[in-house]
């Protein structure tokens, strides 16, 4: 009996934390939107264009995304780091390379409206 409860508990513990990790990456090329990230699975995005510039966009699958890499001169946008869940406070800013053109903002999840 208190098996089952602990393991309901940690099902319980383990799903409510998916959840935080909603929402997404809106990343923008030149100001049109580009593509979209779910930021609850840890994935990469590779930005080409030209076959000069390239931006690498980073999610962590615990609601972050940052720009990994990018060969812009300046890498303000690289050392901009971590936008997302585990800074609440970011919601609503962005990530931006304005030498490439590439931008990040991340949209609210499910919880949000609550």
């Amino acid at each position: 009996m208190a098996v089952g409860a602990i393991i309901i508990a940690a099902m319980l513990i383990i799903l409510s934390r998916g959840a935080r990790y909603g929402g997404e990456a809106v990343i923008y090329l030149n100001g049109e939107e580009y593509a979209r990230m779910p930021l609850d699975r840890a994935d990469t995005l590779k930005i080409e264009q030209d076959g000069e510039k390239i931006n690498l966009i980073e999610s962590d699958g615990r609601g972050n995304v940052r720009m990994h890499s990018s060969t812009c001169k300046n890498q303000l946008c690289v050392e901009q780091g971590w936008l997302g869940a585990d800074a609440q406070s970011d919601n609503g800013r962005w990530i931006v390379c304005l030498p490439n053109g590439v931008s990040i903002t991340v949209s609210g999840d499910e919880n949000e409206n609550e």
